[in-house]
């Protein structure tokens, strides 16, 4: 692969920079990339800033650092988004989110979030006439829920992983009432998506980065329990109010664009549990 400057070594950021050393990992203020290319993956995680009393936490880091970057970015832009954008898309077992549904998200995060994806889009399109600087092309990809030992996982972030580590510990695991199912797809073949797109997937486009099939949350913690011979149970508990605004109850990625790149999951979902039950013992 070629060079490329990643902004953002979070989670998924630097498991990419491991997974590919050609990546130049840049300064956590860099706003002039080393590199022509860039992968952008700075971004907060969660909808429960406004809780904390930050209004401006996403605004922030989702929009403001983002449009002091673009300007100074001289080749392709690629930019990492979430399903939580396209969380209202009206997705069922029978129906994944597609990358053309409409989106309305409802939390600030998801929200600031799509808005970085239309700002991208707008941006791009001026620079390709030459009336500003910056990249005149994008890929935007949006990923599915990401695990694979989340050293941040917890109640608000990567929640699956935090449920399993009071399997692990074997303490009763709350799980919220309704189907919850979700697109879960290990971080190792999301790190590999993502090269993937970088060298083959179409400029100016949107595309789903998921395992593109829905897991319930209940089963995969059955299973997880099965598997280790925890004491753990499972309670079956209301969704808070504040969730039961900024989230769904149930999501999964249509990942046809991205089968067509030849893009096909090294690990199953059961296959990722076992991973990170045997990281968290």
């Amino acid at each position: 692969m070629k060079p490329i400057s990643l902004l953002g070594a979070g989670f998924i950021g630097s498991h990419y920079a491991a997974a590919f050393p050609a990546v130049c990992v840049e300064p956590r203020d860099c706003v002039v990339p080393s590199c022509p290319d860039v992968l952008f993956t700075r971004s907060t995680v969660d909808n429960y800033w406004p809780l904390k009393g930050d209004l401006q936490r996403d605004i922030d880091t989702n929009l403001r650092h983002l449009m002091e970057v673009l300007p100074n970015v001289t080749g392709s832009f690629t930019f990492l988004s979430s399903w939580f954008v396209c969380a209202n898309a009206g997705t069922s077992p029978d129906h994944p989110a597609r990358e053309s549904d409409c989106c309305r998200p409802t939390g600030f995060y998801s929200i600031t979030k799509l808005a970085a994806e239309h700002l991208i889009q707008s941006y791009c399109a001026t620079a390709a006439t030459g009336l500003v600087k910056g990249p005149a092309s994008y890929r935007i990809l949006r990923l599915c829920n990401v695990i694979g030992n989340d050293p941040r996982a917890g109640k608000q972030k990567n929640a699956l992983e935090h449920m399993l580590g009071k399997v692990v510990r074997g303490e009763a695991v709350q799980v919220y009432e309704g189907d919850n199912f979700r697109d879960y797809l290990h971080v190792d073949d999301v790190c590999r998506a993502i090269a993937l797109c970088i060298e083959a997937a179409p400029l100016n486009a949107i595309v789903h980065i998921g395992r593109g099939e829905s897991s319930r949350v209940q089963d995969l913690i059955g299973y997880a329990i099965r598997r280790t011979g925890s004491a753990s149970r499972i309670e079956r508990v209301p969704v808070p109010a504040f969730h039961q605004i900024v989230q769904v109850p149930d999501f999964w990625l249509d990942t046809t664009r991205l089968r067509q790149l030849g893009f096909a999951p090294r690990y199953t979902v059961w296959e990722s549990i076992d991973k990170i039950v045997s990281g968290l013992a």
